[in-house]
């Protein structure tokens, strides 16, 4: 079974980047570093850019454990939405509006 594909920014943003930079950005006391922490992220995550043009493609063996054949492969499916500020949490995952 294939699951997506999605977007490069919406997989890193599913799987807890903003997150991931957030702690890097702290762990340091170097302004520079933390820009570039930023900014790397920003390049990935880009729409317009690398966020955009590429794509994850998820794979599953057909033969899946019984019972679990209609579940949500995360970060491919998502069921819940639940919107906080300008982020909509997307279960288990938080994927900014702008």
């Amino acid at each position: 079974m294939t699951h997506g594909p999605l977007t490069q920014r919406s997989f890193l943003e599913r799987m807890g980047i903003s997150v991931r930079v957030d702690a890097l950005a702290r762990s340091t006391n170097s302004e520079t570093t933390r820009t570039a922490i930023r900014d790397s992220a920003k390049r990935l995550t880009d729409q317009l850019g690398m966020g955009g043009e590429y794509k994850v493609l998820g794979m599953t063996s057909a033969g899946r454990v019984k019972g679990l054949a209609t579940a949500p492969i995360w970060p491919f499916e998502v069921r819940e939405e639940e919107r906080v500020d300008d982020y909509v949490h997307m279960g288990g995952a938080i994927e900014s509006e702008n």
